[in-house]
């Protein structure tokens, strides 16, 4: 079922998709891609994905060269999970989980905000340039969480994210752009 519509999404012209599912598959061959005490997947894991779906935008925007530029560097550490903390027991097991070694800077020029209406947070460039992706908006949940520790954010000129939590309505819309050939802005109601 889910190769047929895999198949479908392929065959939409204009439409970018990236197949998480082969991305990990490909990854767990050299390494795990889920923790073992929680059902996430692993911070390497999500930034496999977050790295294709930068580069994936970057190819529809019609750029030659790769922007993702900070390399992946994982390191171990002690973990206990949701699975683990949820089980029965006095003492949860835990194990060493594989989690991402922070390998770029952010930038100088970036501004965040927190909880702004229907946001978890944005972050804005006060100085776009011609290198930086257009406006992202991200609808996720906590599987998204590992692809923004991976700093996938920075690779935009202004980047919003909101939560799937069940009570977003689809009258809380997010941002409108409007993009010319150099520039983008974004206005939201908040």
């Amino acid at each position: 079922m889910m190769d047929d519509f895999l198949a479908k999404l392929a065959g939409i012209p204009g439409l970018v998709y990236v197949d998480a599912a082969a991305i990990l598959r490909r990854a767990q061959v050299q390494r795990p891609v889920f923790h073992k005490t929680d059902f996430h997947w692993n911070d390497p894991a999500a930034f496999e994905v977050a790295r294709e779906i930068v580069e994936q935008i970057r190819h529809k925007e019609g750029r030659a060269e790769p922007v993702w530029k900070h390399p992946l560097e994982i390191e171990t550490k002690q973990f206990s999970g949701g699975i683990a903390t949820f089980m029965p027991v006095f003492f949860p097991p835990s194990e060493n989980g594989l989690f991402i070694k922070k390998s770029w800077t952010d930038p100088p020029d970036l501004s965040s905000f927190s909880k702004r209406g229907i946001y978890e947070y944005e972050l804005h460039r006060k100085t776009p340039n011609g290198q930086l992706l257009p406006t992202m908006v991200v609808l996720g949940d906590s599987f998204f969480d590992g692809m923004t520790r991976s700093g996938l954010d920075i690779y935009f000129r202004s980047f919003y994210r909101v939560r799937w939590n069940g009570d977003l309505k689809i009258s809380d819309s997010p941002p409108r752009c409007q993009r010319t050939r150099n520039t983008s802005s974004c206005s939201s109601s908040r």
